[in-house]
């Protein structure tokens, strides 16, 4: 029987058809997995093994971790595609989207979410109304970027692809290609002259955004790469690894600074404050640590949440940070005391990813529960609940 090392988890019947017919004899356990991995499709829910990067032992059959992937590419060979896969924005529903360009985009009040059902969505947060789905990606969309002009949107997917979208057209105007591995995370320069993606393949590229080649590739990780962020000034890059580290990278070199050690368990987000002398991370191992990227000391550990956090956000003033969990919550802290001052329940499964609005008076939540909740942080309700997306949401962006 395979010895669980890690947490239970639930995906798809379609997969576990998908394992056991790839692999005669062996019986679905649980087992350790990143859970960022877990297909999200609209079958019915069984306990399944969901290898990473380990091997896993059932009984005698040992199966690294390229037989999931190969299930999971299987399974989703079965299931029927959308009716377009054109790169460009498509009408998702009359009622609330539609096709073409996307009017003021230059609105702050403009929301993105990416989603395991493939496709990225733009949303009036005031009316909670869809005004675009942008579809192109064949797998899910792990994360999401506005350009700092609001002119472009960059996505990420497992399907290995970084894409660009011009919104004043609403086409797609680049696929970038390069990385062997899903895509994990993606991140505009503040100048908007360059792109990082983050991807399973334990590296970090960096795109230059007016050719669409990669200029760099940044090899250090020993692990998946799950989030990417750049300093305020572009100078640096900050990446954190399943390898349970966070890395700052010199981007003028390419060389990695400095190594960030002190997490327990993978680090899923790292974000820097605006004024780039402070670097938050968020792990698998339930904490937000506070780093100065300077020295490289640990200043702060935030403690209170009780599962994984999966997402980090500064706001803007860098006075407090915002995080979510597997515990389905946000949770808003204040950096100068070290305590939370906010939950936010409403979420009824896992929070991925978290947003401050740019007035910083709302924040954004992403969740596996396939919906997007705006939070009143002055009394701590949602305001608006943003349903289309018919599989978790994975990454929000204000």
């Amino acid at each position: 029987m395979l010895r669980d090392k890690g947490n239970t988890v639930r995906a798809s019947a379609t997969i576990t058809q998908s394992l056991r017919a790839q692999n005669p004899g062996i019986r679905v356990a649980n087992s350790i997995y990143d859970p960022a991995d877990r297909p999200a499709f609209a079958h019915d829910a069984v306990s399944i093994v969901a290898p990473s990067e380990l091997e896993f032992e059932f009984d005698d059959v040992i199966i690294d971790s390229q037989a999931y992937r190969r299930a999971m590419a299987h399974a989703q060979a079965n299931i029927p595609p959308s009716s377009s896969q054109e790169e460009s924005v498509r009408e998702a529903a009359p009622s609330n989207s539609q096709g073409g360009p996307i009017k003021g985009t230059q609105d702050s009040r403009l929301l993105a979410s990416s989603s395991d059902d493939t496709t990225v969505k733009i949303w009036e947060s005031a009316t909670g109304r869809c005004i675009s789905t942008l579809q192109g990606h064949t797998s899910p969309v792990c994360s999401v970027a506005w350009s700092r002009d609001r002119t472009r949107l960059a996505s990420g997917s497992i399907d290995k692809r970084v894409k660009i979208w011009d919104l004043a057209t609403g086409q797609c105007v680049s696929t970038l290609k390069g990385h062997t591995d899903w895509v994990r995370s993606v991140a505009w320069s503040q100048d908007m002259t360059q792109l990082a993606s983050g991807s399973d393949n334990n590296t970090v590229k960096i795109w230059d955004s007016a050719t669409s080649g990669c200029v760099l590739t940044l090899n250090g990780h020993t692990s998946q790469v799950q989030s990417v962020a750049w300093s305020h000034d572009a100078t640096q890059l900050a990446s954190g690894s399943f390898d349970f580290s966070v890395k700052i990278w010199d981007i003028a070199t390419g060389r990695c600074v400095s190594t960030l050690q002190g997490h327990d368990s993978s680090v899923s987000s790292v974000a820097w404050s605006r004024d780039g002398t402070q670097l938050a991370s968020g792990s698998l191992d339930m904490t937000v640590k506070i780093w100065n990227p300077a020295t490289g000391h640990c200043v702060s550990t935030l403690q209170g949440h009780n599962d994984m956090v999966r997402s980090v956000a500064w706001s803007r003033d860098a006075a407090q940070i915002a995080s979510g969990s597997g515990d389905n919550t946000p949770k808003i802290w204040d950096l100068a005391t070290g305590r939370c001052i906010s939950t936010l329940k409403g979420h009824s499964n896992w929070v991925q990813s978290v947003a401050w609005s740019q007035d910083r008076t709302q924040l954004a939540s992403g969740s596996d529960d396939n919906t997007v909740k705006i939070w009143d942080l002055a009394t701590g309700l949602c305001v608006s609940t943003l349903e289309g997306h018919m599989s978790s949401v994975r990454s929000v962006a204000w």
